[in-house]
Protein backbone atom coordinates (compact mmCIF):
# COMPACT_ATOMS: atom_id res chain seq x y z
CA UNK A 1 0.00 0.00 0.00
CA UNK A 2 2.85 2.54 0.74
CA UNK A 3 4.69 1.40 -2.70
CA UNK A 4 1.32 2.34 -4.50
CA UNK A 5 0.88 5.67 -3.17
CA UNK A 6 4.54 6.58 -2.80
CA UNK A 7 4.76 5.82 -6.88
CA UNK A 8 1.40 7.84 -7.16
CA UNK A 9 2.45 10.75 -6.26
CA UNK A 10 5.98 10.13 -8.37
CA UNK A 11 3.15 10.15 -10.97
CA UNK A 12 1.64 13.06 -10.17
CA UNK A 13 4.90 15.05 -10.01
CA UNK A 14 6.40 13.88 -12.88
CA UNK A 15 2.83 14.93 -14.58
CA UNK A 16 3.09 18.41 -12.86
CA UNK A 17 6.32 19.00 -14.62
CA UNK A 18 5.57 17.43 -18.18
CA UNK A 19 2.64 20.23 -17.75
CA UNK A 20 5.15 22.66 -16.64
CA UNK A 21 7.73 22.08 -19.00
CA UNK A 22 4.67 21.77 -21.57
CA UNK A 23 3.38 25.49 -20.45
CA UNK A 24 6.88 26.91 -20.76
CA UNK A 25 7.41 25.92 -24.20
CA UNK A 26 3.84 27.31 -25.17
CA UNK A 27 4.92 30.04 -23.94
CA UNK A 28 8.25 30.52 -25.35
CA UNK A 29 6.32 29.74 -29.17
CA UNK A 30 4.02 32.21 -28.30
CA UNK A 31 6.92 34.91 -27.64
CA UNK A 32 8.24 33.71 -31.07
CA UNK A 33 5.52 34.05 -32.57
CA UNK A 34 4.95 37.35 -31.31
CA UNK A 35 8.14 38.83 -31.88
CA UNK A 36 7.84 37.50 -35.67
CA UNK A 37 4.43 38.87 -35.65
CA UNK A 38 5.13 42.66 -35.25
CA UNK A 39 8.74 42.63 -37.42
CA UNK A 40 6.97 41.45 -40.26
CA UNK A 41 4.44 44.01 -39.53
CA UNK A 42 7.78 46.65 -39.23
CA UNK A 43 8.79 45.39 -42.39
CA UNK A 44 5.32 46.00 -44.21
CA UNK A 45 5.51 49.61 -42.24
CA UNK A 46 8.85 50.35 -43.89
CA UNK A 47 7.81 48.80 -47.75
CA UNK A 48 4.73 50.69 -47.67
CA UNK A 49 6.68 54.18 -46.03
CA UNK A 50 9.27 53.42 -48.69
CA UNK A 51 6.99 53.18 -51.67
CA UNK A 52 8.70 49.93 -52.67
CA UNK A 53 6.49 47.96 -54.82
CA UNK A 54 8.86 44.52 -54.97
CA UNK A 55 7.70 41.05 -54.13
CA UNK A 56 9.97 39.24 -51.39
CA UNK A 57 11.37 36.16 -52.34
CA UNK A 58 10.67 32.98 -51.59
CA UNK A 59 12.75 33.30 -48.33
CA UNK A 60 11.34 36.03 -47.10
CA UNK A 61 13.76 38.83 -48.47
CA UNK A 62 13.07 41.91 -50.31
CA UNK A 63 15.54 42.33 -53.25
CA UNK A 64 15.37 45.36 -54.95
CA UNK A 65 17.68 46.45 -57.85
CA UNK A 66 18.83 49.93 -58.34
CA UNK A 67 21.21 49.83 -60.90
CA UNK A 68 21.76 46.67 -63.63
CA UNK A 69 25.27 45.19 -63.55
CA UNK A 70 26.71 45.12 -67.12
CA UNK A 71 29.29 42.81 -65.90
CA UNK A 72 28.99 38.83 -65.58
CA UNK A 73 26.55 37.15 -62.86
CA UNK A 74 27.44 36.02 -59.80
CA UNK A 75 27.87 32.22 -59.70
CA UNK A 76 28.41 30.31 -56.44
CA UNK A 77 31.84 29.94 -55.23
CA UNK A 78 32.90 33.34 -56.76
CA UNK A 79 35.17 35.49 -55.09
CA UNK A 80 33.13 38.71 -54.93
CA UNK A 81 34.03 42.58 -53.88
CA UNK A 82 31.29 44.77 -52.57
CA UNK A 83 31.09 48.04 -50.90
CA UNK A 84 27.84 48.42 -48.75
CA UNK A 85 25.99 50.10 -45.96
CA UNK A 86 24.04 48.29 -43.44
CA UNK A 87 21.28 50.15 -41.33
CA UNK A 88 17.91 49.06 -39.47
CA UNK A 89 14.98 49.94 -40.86
CA UNK A 90 14.52 53.06 -38.71
CA UNK A 91 17.49 54.08 -40.56
CA UNK A 92 20.56 53.96 -37.74
CA UNK A 93 23.30 53.22 -39.79
CA UNK A 94 24.81 49.96 -38.30
CA UNK A 95 28.22 49.39 -40.74
CA UNK A 96 29.57 50.48 -43.66
CA UNK A 97 32.25 49.19 -46.02
CA UNK A 98 35.45 51.08 -46.60
CA UNK A 99 35.07 51.82 -50.27
CA UNK A 100 39.14 51.83 -50.94
CA UNK A 101 39.48 48.84 -49.37
CA UNK A 102 36.06 46.79 -50.32
CA UNK A 103 34.83 43.67 -48.35
CA UNK A 104 35.25 40.46 -50.09
CA UNK A 105 33.94 36.66 -49.83
CA UNK A 106 33.12 33.92 -51.60
CA UNK A 107 30.09 33.63 -52.65
CA UNK A 108 27.66 30.49 -51.47
CA UNK A 109 29.65 28.97 -49.33
CA UNK A 110 27.86 30.32 -45.73
CA UNK A 111 30.94 33.08 -44.76
CA UNK A 112 27.87 35.66 -44.86
CA UNK A 113 24.60 35.81 -43.62
CA UNK A 114 22.32 34.07 -45.79
CA UNK A 115 20.47 37.40 -46.75
CA UNK A 116 23.32 38.65 -47.92
CA UNK A 117 24.90 35.22 -50.00
CA UNK A 118 21.45 35.37 -51.06
CA UNK A 119 21.07 39.16 -52.59
CA UNK A 120 23.96 38.29 -54.19
CA UNK A 121 23.21 35.96 -56.26
CA UNK A 122 21.02 37.72 -57.97
CA UNK A 123 23.42 40.56 -59.21
CA UNK A 124 25.69 40.93 -61.87
CA UNK A 125 29.11 42.80 -62.02
CA UNK A 126 29.04 47.07 -61.52
CA UNK A 127 25.32 46.03 -60.30
CA UNK A 128 23.72 47.99 -57.38
CA UNK A 129 20.82 46.93 -55.25
CA UNK A 130 18.92 47.53 -51.92
CA UNK A 131 18.49 44.11 -49.52
CA UNK A 132 16.01 44.05 -46.84
CA UNK A 133 16.99 41.06 -45.01
CA UNK A 134 14.66 39.93 -42.27
CA UNK A 135 16.35 38.15 -38.95
CA UNK A 136 15.53 34.76 -39.91
CA UNK A 137 18.04 34.81 -42.70
CA UNK A 138 20.27 37.43 -40.86
CA UNK A 139 20.96 37.11 -36.72
CA UNK A 140 17.61 35.24 -35.88
CA UNK A 141 16.08 35.01 -32.63
CA UNK A 142 19.15 35.86 -30.34
CA UNK A 143 20.82 38.38 -32.28
CA UNK A 144 24.86 39.03 -32.87
CA UNK A 145 27.26 41.69 -33.01
CA UNK A 146 25.25 44.14 -30.76
CA UNK A 147 22.11 43.45 -33.37
CA UNK A 148 19.10 42.60 -31.04
CA UNK A 149 17.21 39.40 -31.58
CA UNK A 150 14.03 39.72 -34.44
CA UNK A 151 16.34 42.64 -36.20
CA UNK A 152 15.21 43.06 -39.93
CA UNK A 153 18.45 44.93 -41.36
CA UNK A 154 18.81 47.09 -45.27
CA UNK A 155 21.71 46.89 -47.14
CA UNK A 156 22.91 49.06 -49.82
CA UNK A 157 24.94 47.09 -51.79
CA UNK A 158 27.14 47.75 -55.36
CA UNK A 159 29.26 44.50 -56.63
CA UNK A 160 32.11 45.53 -57.77
CA UNK A 161 32.92 44.73 -61.63
CA UNK A 162 36.10 43.30 -63.31
CA UNK A 163 37.51 46.67 -64.27
CA UNK A 164 38.02 47.87 -60.32
CA UNK A 165 40.98 46.26 -59.95
CA UNK A 166 42.56 46.77 -63.96
CA UNK A 167 46.48 46.39 -63.19
CA UNK A 168 46.13 42.63 -64.97
CA UNK A 169 48.64 43.03 -67.30
CA UNK A 170 51.64 44.31 -64.75
CA UNK A 171 50.87 41.08 -62.45
CA UNK A 172 50.95 39.04 -66.00
CA UNK A 173 54.15 40.46 -67.13
CA UNK A 174 55.72 40.02 -63.37
CA UNK A 175 54.84 36.43 -63.52
CA UNK A 176 56.04 35.81 -66.94
CA UNK A 177 59.31 37.09 -66.31
CA UNK A 178 59.61 35.12 -63.23
CA UNK A 179 58.58 32.47 -64.55
CA UNK A 180 55.61 31.71 -62.01
CA UNK A 181 53.22 29.33 -62.69
CA UNK A 182 51.64 29.18 -59.24
CA UNK A 183 47.99 29.49 -59.24
CA UNK A 184 46.48 31.64 -56.82
CA UNK A 185 43.90 30.82 -54.06
CA UNK A 186 39.81 31.89 -54.16
CA UNK A 187 40.75 35.14 -52.79
CA UNK A 188 43.71 35.81 -55.77
CA UNK A 189 46.27 35.54 -53.11
CA UNK A 190 49.32 33.91 -55.02
CA UNK A 191 51.48 31.66 -52.55
CA UNK A 192 54.55 30.91 -53.56
CA UNK A 193 56.97 27.77 -50.81
CA UNK A 194 60.55 28.73 -51.40
CA UNK A 195 61.39 26.82 -48.44
CA UNK A 196 59.48 24.20 -46.17
CA UNK A 197 59.13 24.58 -42.43
CA UNK A 198 60.74 21.66 -40.66
CA UNK A 199 58.42 23.66 -37.76
CA UNK A 200 54.81 23.42 -36.19
CA UNK A 201 51.99 24.61 -38.42
CA UNK A 202 50.86 27.59 -37.18
CA UNK A 203 47.11 28.20 -36.73
CA UNK A 204 44.70 30.96 -36.33
CA UNK A 205 45.33 33.20 -32.75
CA UNK A 206 48.87 32.08 -33.18
CA UNK A 207 51.71 34.89 -32.18
CA UNK A 208 53.79 34.65 -35.03
CA UNK A 209 57.24 36.01 -35.83
CA UNK A 210 58.43 36.78 -39.53
CA UNK A 211 60.95 38.80 -41.48
CA UNK A 212 60.05 40.26 -44.60
CA UNK A 213 60.89 42.42 -47.53
CA UNK A 214 57.61 44.16 -49.09
CA UNK A 215 57.89 45.28 -52.83
CA UNK A 216 56.22 46.49 -55.72
CA UNK A 217 55.54 44.61 -58.88
CA UNK A 218 58.67 46.40 -60.36
CA UNK A 219 60.83 45.45 -57.54
CA UNK A 220 60.45 49.03 -55.56
CA UNK A 221 60.73 48.24 -51.69
CA UNK A 222 58.81 50.17 -49.92
CA UNK A 223 59.41 47.95 -46.38
CA UNK A 224 61.51 45.64 -45.19
CA UNK A 225 62.71 44.35 -41.19
CA UNK A 226 66.07 44.99 -41.84
CA UNK A 227 65.05 48.31 -41.48
CA UNK A 228 61.96 48.14 -39.01
CA UNK A 229 62.68 45.13 -37.34
CA UNK A 230 61.17 41.47 -37.20
CA UNK A 231 57.29 41.62 -37.36
CA UNK A 232 55.32 39.72 -34.79
CA UNK A 233 51.65 39.48 -34.98
CA UNK A 234 48.76 37.78 -33.71
CA UNK A 235 47.38 35.77 -37.08
CA UNK A 236 44.21 35.68 -38.37
CA UNK A 237 43.19 38.65 -36.49
CA UNK A 238 43.14 41.40 -38.70
CA UNK A 239 46.38 43.18 -37.17
CA UNK A 240 48.21 42.92 -40.63
CA UNK A 241 46.69 43.29 -44.54
CA UNK A 242 44.02 40.09 -45.18
CA UNK A 243 46.63 38.77 -47.66
CA UNK A 244 49.82 38.56 -45.48
CA UNK A 245 47.60 37.02 -42.65
CA UNK A 246 46.04 34.25 -45.62
CA UNK A 247 49.36 33.43 -46.79
CA UNK A 248 51.23 33.15 -43.31
CA UNK A 249 48.72 30.86 -42.06
CA UNK A 250 49.79 28.18 -44.94
CA UNK A 251 53.57 28.22 -43.55
CA UNK A 252 55.51 26.03 -41.01
CA UNK A 253 57.78 27.84 -38.99
CA UNK A 254 61.71 27.64 -40.05
CA UNK A 255 59.54 28.36 -44.12
CA UNK A 256 59.84 30.60 -46.46
CA UNK A 257 57.65 31.46 -49.07
CA UNK A 258 56.74 34.65 -51.95
CA UNK A 259 53.07 36.35 -51.38
CA UNK A 260 51.80 37.94 -54.51
CA UNK A 261 49.08 39.78 -52.94
CA UNK A 262 46.15 41.52 -54.98
CA UNK A 263 45.33 45.13 -53.61
CA UNK A 264 41.91 44.44 -52.48
CA UNK A 265 43.78 42.20 -50.04
CA UNK A 266 46.21 44.77 -49.38
CA UNK A 267 45.31 48.61 -49.30
CA UNK A 268 42.56 48.80 -52.08
CA UNK A 269 42.58 52.04 -53.91
CA UNK A 270 43.69 54.10 -51.05
CA UNK A 271 47.59 53.01 -50.77
CA UNK A 272 49.86 53.84 -48.72
CA UNK A 273 52.99 56.11 -48.48
CA UNK A 274 55.13 54.37 -50.97
CA UNK A 275 52.36 52.08 -51.83
CA UNK A 276 50.23 53.41 -55.08
CA UNK A 277 46.57 52.93 -55.31
CA UNK A 278 45.32 49.62 -56.62
CA UNK A 279 49.50 48.08 -56.11
CA UNK A 280 50.01 44.52 -55.98
CA UNK A 281 52.61 43.72 -53.37
CA UNK A 282 55.21 40.95 -53.42
CA UNK A 283 56.22 39.90 -50.32
CA UNK A 284 59.17 37.72 -49.46
CA UNK A 285 58.66 35.82 -45.96
CA UNK A 286 60.66 33.74 -42.96
CA UNK A 287 58.50 32.20 -40.57
CA UNK A 288 60.87 32.05 -37.57
CA UNK A 289 61.05 28.86 -35.31
CA UNK A 290 60.37 31.19 -31.98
Amino acid sequence: MIIKIKLKRQLLAFAAFILTIAVFSSCIKNLDEENLAREKRLIDEYIKDNNISSEPTKSGMYYIETQEGTGQAVITGDTVWVNFEARFLNGTVLQASDTARPYYFQQGTGSVIDGFDEGVSYMKRGGEATFIIPSWLAYGSSGNYGIPGYTTIVYDVRLLDDAFFDNEDDLNEFLNANGIITQPTSTGLYYIETETGLGDTVIVGDMVNINYTGMLLDSTVFDSSDDSGMLSFQLGLGKVIDGMDEGVSYMKKGGKATLIIPPELAYGLSGRPGIPPKSYLVFDIELLDQ
